[in-house]
């Protein structure tokens, strides 16, 4: 987008024409019909345009242009040798979605550049994937949106203005800018525009000398050795007017006959539980004339909301949460989107009644309602663990033990086990005289099958120490307590009868401090093959073969 003489739009894109395929030239209007026959004689295809202000313009002109990536250059911009000669490596990259490269303010002559605070922190996004991602917000010195993955560069590209322009019109441009968006601070401090416009103001200042391979393509973009443009214009400029372009712009006013939409609910749900949380869709079709923006943060601020109504029509739930469109939606379009919905939390029938609503702006009304019964399902099993404590069997104290009479304790790792935990191993035998004491070791992992694997596998002792319990339990059975655990009495009386127990520590989850089986049983047969699945997997690593994965494997286990 330029107003900048034809030669130096000549030297700037004469590196760079070999690389691409379309150059996009959005003239200014005003400027003269020379000029602008010289442009065509550079660019694919060439605007002349209703001229504002860069950014206000810059979506609408990232949208003209058809290529897998694009590069976005001002007139004032030249790109150093060392990033054309890298161009070819970054056009063939599947890993990143933008390219940022710094740009060198040059000054006070075309050989030196500004190496200190604020110049040396300007980076842009200098090349784009050309795709759904791309988005500009349209305000002052805010180009494309950074978008991940991303990569920044050390190859610069020289900045001319300071060069260009005098120190009157670079005064006259700060005030400009200022009021365009005020109050905006440069890195180190100071007004952005006259921290980077101004380096005047400054008592002294850091430069680095222009490599000498930059100098000549730099000499000619200033003029010092410019050649004329030739050639006749080989494409005639499209006049592109303000409102043309404003429809891409972020900070345009919506006219009021373009709140316009079809909605229509999409397989909805008949029923909800009440207050619970999910997503439904809907298709909506923009039957007006402005293109509404995807994203939760992107502008004009419109959205997809709700209410939910009583059967006679009474409003229950004012407004919902909003839900943005999964992608920008154009004049004429039609998409399928999510909306998010909070179920109210008394059962009962409702009407949910959909619409769009342009925020603080106003509601389209063009409403979609559907009956939705709100009610605790029958048939789906509840969330969350739900384990209670069993009952003891009948005539308990005349049954027999069947769990073998053995304490099991596992102590992992080079360091000694500490005096009280010893302490507490002593208080199970005093309490359970004739049952073995068994304490088992890393010594005894290849007896358990436990391998080297697993153990890389396991990111704690915990972790290595809950699949010993569980292999210990499955191939002898008996009873596993903690090291840190100790014995108040006899766990005998409470083993009557039964061939397996765990614990409850929490409501409705169980704990692996205190467990124990009969040689064999499937609970821990189970478990102790699970857990050699999901060694190191999970966020957590207790949750990984711990009281969570035992409590879902129990919740499953009959009886």
């Amino acid at each position: 987008m330029t107003a900048d003489p034809p030669s130096r739009l000549a030297a700037i894109l004469e590196p760079l024409r070999p690389f691409a395929e379309e150059i996009v030239i959005a003239a200014d209007s005003r400027v003269a019909d020379e000029t602008l026959s010289a442009y065509g004689s550079i660019a694919d295809t060439l605007f002349s345009i209703e001229y504002r202000q860069l950014e206000r313009h810059l979506a609408w002109l990232f949208a003209q242009c058809r290529g897998d990536w694009i590069m976005r250059l001002d007139g004032d911009e030249v790109p150093s040798t060392a990033f054309v000669r890298r161009l070819p490596e970054l056009l063939a990259s599947r890993a990143v979605q933008q390219f940022w490269t710094p740009n060198a303010w040059l000054f006070p002559d075309a050989g030196r550049s500004l190496a200190g605070t604020p110049w040396s922190q300007d980076f842009v996004c200098r090349l784009a994937r050309n795709d759904g991602t791309l988005r500009v917000r349209g305000l002052q010195h805010l180009h494309l949106e950074p978008l991940a993955p991303r990569e920044y560069l050390g190859e610069p590209f020289y900045h001319l203005d300071l060069l260009t322009s005098g120190a009157q019109e670079r005064r006259d441009k700060v005030v400009r800018y200022e009021v365009a968006r005020p109050h905006v601070t440069a890195a180190g401090g100071g007004r952005l525009n006259e921290a980077f416009y101004l380096p005047e103001l400054r008592d002294s200042l850091e430069l680095d000398s222009v490599p000498e391979e930059d100098r000549a393509r730099i000499a000619q973009a200033v003029g010092e050795r410019s050649p004329p443009v030739s050639g006749l214009a080989t494409v005639l400029a499209r006049p592109i007017s303000l409102e043309d372009m404003d429809r891409m712009w972020e900070g345009r006013p919506v006219a009021q006959d373009s709140y316009r939409a079809q909605i229509e609910a999409h397989r909805m749900p008949t029923s909800l539980a009440p207050a619970t949380q999910q997503h439904v869709f809907v298709t909506v079709c923009n039957q007006g004339d402005e293109r509404w923006p995807g994203g939760a943060d992107a502008h004009p601020a419109i959205r997809l909301s709700y209410r939910w109504r009583r059967p006679d029509g009474s409003v229950h739930t004012p407004e919902g949460p909003r839900s943005p469109l999964s992608r920008a939606v154009d004049p004429g379009e039609r998409i399928l989107t999510p909306l998010h919905v909070d179920a109210p939390v008394e059962c009962g029938d409702y009407v949910l009644e959909v619409d769009l609503v342009h925020e603080d702006v106003r509601w389209f009304d063009c409403a979609t309602r559907v009956p939705v019964r709100v009610e605790h399902p029958d048939d789906i099993p509840r969330a969350g663990t739900w384990l209670t404590a069993t009952e003891r069997p009948r005539w308990q104290r005349w049954r027999r033990v069947r769990i073998p009479r053995v304490i099991h304790r596992v102590w992992l790792g080079e360091k000694p086990m500490p005096p009280e935990h010893e302490r507490f191993g002593r208080t199970f035998a005093e309490h359970h005289p004739g049952w073995d004491m068994r304490l088992w070791t890393d010594g005894d992992l290849a007896d358990l099958d436990i391998t080297p694997a697993d153990r890389r596998l396991a990111r704690s002792r915990s972790e290595l120490s809950n699949l010993v319990r569980y292999e210990v339990l499955r191939r002898h059975g008996g009873v596993y307590v903690d090291t840190d655990v100790e014995s108040r009495r006899s766990l005998a009386p409470l083993l009557r009868g039964i061939d397996a127990f765990a614990a409850l520590e929490l409501p409705g989850r169980v704990g692996t401090a205190v467990l124990g089986s009969v040689a064999g049983h499937p609970a821990f047969a189970r478990a102790a093959s699970l857990t050699r699945r999901t060694l190191g997997l999970g966020a957590h690593s207790p949750d990984a073969n711990g009281p969570y994965m035992m409590s879902l494997l129990l919740e499953q286990e009959p009886g």
